[in-house]
């Protein structure tokens, strides 16, 4: 678990005054929390984000990542509340561990821009209908024996699990369907790269994903 290292957050807001509203503010802020926070302790550093994501330069745009030995296990913080508003403050606000090594970098270190494959117009976007019934596959997968044994499925903290809908749904399932493939092949793209994640290989200890 990541400690509580709101102090350090607060310390770099009280240096000097921060534009927390523009993009380029809220990065130079982001990049001068993370970079305290690694140097109070190693294992923080940035949350990588995908491409479709809200990034800045490539990691998330006011949170760190603290890095664990155990997959799926590191866990990141958001240190902006009332992120690009009027009343953006520090903050702290923990989110469930579920992140792994691939997920962090340290500050400072080159970070390859992500690459994102060609997507040839054979197919098109789901309709309503599919992407309802997509969603509701997912849902099940997510809380299935064999998928990531999650008691609510995609809801998260009582809340739709809107990084997992974006990262599977978005990111994979769209992608594969414009490139042509069948709903099934689709579907069948998102349960082979939710079993390389962290958080699946720490559910199913000992299998071949």
């Amino acid at each position: 678990m990541a400690p509580n290292d709101f102090a350090v957050v607060e310390a770099v807001y009280q240096s000097r005054t921060w534009d927390l509203v523009s993009t380029e503010g809220l990065g130079a802020f982001t990049e001068s929390v993370v970079a305290s926070l690694h140097a109070h302790d190693p294992r923080w550093g940035h949350l990588k984000k995908r491409p479709g994501q809200t990034q800045i330069n490539g990691h998330a745009e006011d949170s760190a990542l603290y890095l664990s030995d155990t997959p799926g296990q590191s866990q990141a913080v958001d240190f902006v509340g009332g992120v690009r508003t009027a009343s953006a403050r520090p903050a702290w606000t923990p989110d469930e561990p579920r992140y792994s090594a691939s997920d962090w970098y340290a500050p400072g270190d080159p970070v390859a821009p992500p690459v994102v494959p060609p997507v040839a117009p054979l197919g098109s976007l789901p309709d309503r209908a599919e992407a309802l019934d997509a969603l509701s596959w997912l849902d099940a997968y997510y809380g299935a024996p064999e998928g990531l044994r999650r008691e609510h499925g995609l809801s998260l903290n009582g809340a739709p699990d809107f990084e997992g809908i974006a990262a599977w749904h978005l990111d994979v399932y769209q992608t594969r369907r414009l490139a042509g493939d069948t709903r099934d092949e689709a579907r069948a793209e998102v349960v082979r790269q939710i079993r390389q994640s962290g958080e699946w290989q720490a559910k199913h200890p000992g299998e071949t994903p």
